[in-house]
């Protein structure tokens, strides 16, 4: 394998919310969100493609939440964050179709967003 680490499937559920209209929301809190819903995620992405380039193909899952789709009130810097990561993976997803590296975003509903924050 020539020190090449084999690397298939990368997931990333990142995931930080809170209530509160855009106005009331302190510009440091939605840079947080960004931080953890967004930027998080891109800089795990980026640590595993060198890896999957060398070994391809590859699977990266981002597992986000209907927020990144639907739009509520008092949530708009969690849905602004999520749909950046939805735009995020359909450029990457462009990129990096000649390496044959697949990118898929799956977004959860309410049960599932549930049951995964009971399990922590």
């Amino acid at each position: 394998m020539s020190g090449i680490i084999a690397l298939l499937l990368m997931g990333s559920l990142a995931g930080f919310g809170s209530q509160g209209t855009m106005e009331d929301t302190s510009l440091e809190d939605a840079k947080y969100k960004f931080e953890v819903n967004l930027f998080g995620v891109a800089r795990l992405t980026n640590a595993v493609l060198p890896y999957m380039r060398a070994k391809q193909p590859g699977y990266i899952v981002n597992i986000s939440s209907m927020d990144g789709r639907i739009s509520t009130p008092l949530g708009s810097w969690y849905h602004a964050a999520k749909y950046a990561l939805e735009g995020r993976s359909d450029c990457l997803q462009l990129e990096l179709a000649k390496p044959l590296i697949f990118i898929r975003t799956w977004f959860g509903d309410r049960v599932f967003d549930r049951a995964v924050v009971s399990l922590m």
